[in-house]
C-alpha cells in the first residue's frame, strides 16, 4: 500500500475509506424517517361522546389499509400507535351511546413530525 503522506497514498486511503463506509450502509440500512413516510394518525373527537375511531385508507406505502380500533375518551384524542397513514383516509367513529359518523382526513405523505391529527 503507498504510503499515506504522499498524494497518491492520501488518494488509495480515500478510496478505500469511501468504499467502506459505502459497504457499511448497504450492510446496515437506515430505518425511514417516518415523517417522510406516512404519518401517525391522532383521532380527536369533537362529539363530546367517549367511543372508538378506526382508518381506512392508503399506508405509508400507498397500499390499501385498515387500522384497528382505538379507544378515546369525551372530547377526548387517542394516536394509532400501530399504522402509518397517507393520502386520504376515512375515520370510522362509533360513540358508547351505539351512534357513530364517518368522516375524511387527508393526510400529508411528509411534514416535520410523525403525527397527523383527524378531528371529527
Amino acid at each position: 500500500m503507498p504510503s499515506p503522506t504522499t498524494p497518491h497514498g492520501r488518494k488509495a486511503i480515500l478510496v478505500l475509506t469511501v468504499a467502506a463506509m459505502a459497504a457499511a450502509g448497504l450492510a446496515f440500512p437506515q430505518t425511514a424517517l417516518a415523517g417522510s413516510s406516512g404519518q401517525r394518525i391522532q383521532f380527536c373527537s369533537s362529539a363530546g361522546k367517549a367511543g372508538y375511531a378506526t382508518a381506512d385508507g392508503n399506508d405509508h406505502n400507498g397500499k390499501p389499509a385498515i387500522g384497528r380500533y382505538w379507544r378515546f375518551g369525551s372530547n377526548g384524542c387517542v394516536t394509532d400507535t400501530e399504522g402509518w397513514w397517507q393520502g386520504r383516509v376515512r375515520i370510522n367513529w362509533l360513540m358508547d351511546d351505539a351512534s357513530s359518523r364517518t368522516t375524511y382526513c387527508d393526510v400529508p405523505k411528509s411534514q416535520a413530525g410523525d403525527v397527523f391529527t383527524c378531528r371529527g
